[in-house]
C-alpha cells in the first residue's frame, strides 16, 4: 500500500516525499516507525544538509495535515478498488493530493529549493 499512497497523495519518492508521507499516518495514530523515520530525517538534514530543513519541516507539517484531514488508509480493500478512479479514492478518502498543499503553502524565505516534494508528472 506505501506505492499506492505515493500515487494518491504524490508525495514523490524523495527523500523529502518519503518523510511526508511518512509523518502523514501519525497525523491519525501513533505510528512508531514513522515518528522514527522522521527524527532520524531532521536530525541527518539538520547535521548534514541543513539548507533543505525548511523544506523538511514542511513536508513533515503537510503529511501531518494530510493525515488529521484524512480518513484512515487501514482496512481499505484496495483490491477490489483497481478499477476506481485515483479522484474517486482521494475522495472517499479526504485526500488532497500535495500539490494542493504546496499552492496553498507560504515560500520559504530565501530557498532556492521547492517548497514540498511533488510527484513530477502524475494527476
Amino acid at each position: 500500500t506505501h506505492a499506492l499512497c505515493h500515487v494518491l497523495t504524490v508525495f514523490d519518492t524523495s527523500l523529502l516525499g518519503e518523510i511526508g508521507l511518512q509523518a502523514l499516518p501519525l497525523g491519525q495514530f501513533p505510528y512508531p516507525l514513522g515518528a522514527m523515520l522522521t527524527a532520524q530525517a531532521l536530525q541527518s538534514i539538520t547535521l548534514f544538509e541543513p539548507e533543505q530543513l525548511p523544506a523538511l519541516v514542511l513536508a513533515i507539517h503537510t503529511g501531518l495535515r494530510m493525515g488529521q484531514q484524512a480518513r484512515p488508509r487501514f482496512a481499505q480493500r484496495w483490491e477490489e478498488g483497481w478499477a476506481k478512479p485515483l479522484q474517486q479514492w482521494r475522495q472517499e478518502l479526504n485526500l488532497t493530493p500535495v500539490q494542493e498543499w504546496a499552492a496553498a503553502a507560504p515560500p520559504s524565505a530565501g530557498s532556492t529549493t521547492a517548497p514540498l516534494p511533488l510527484g513530477a508528472g502524475q494527476p
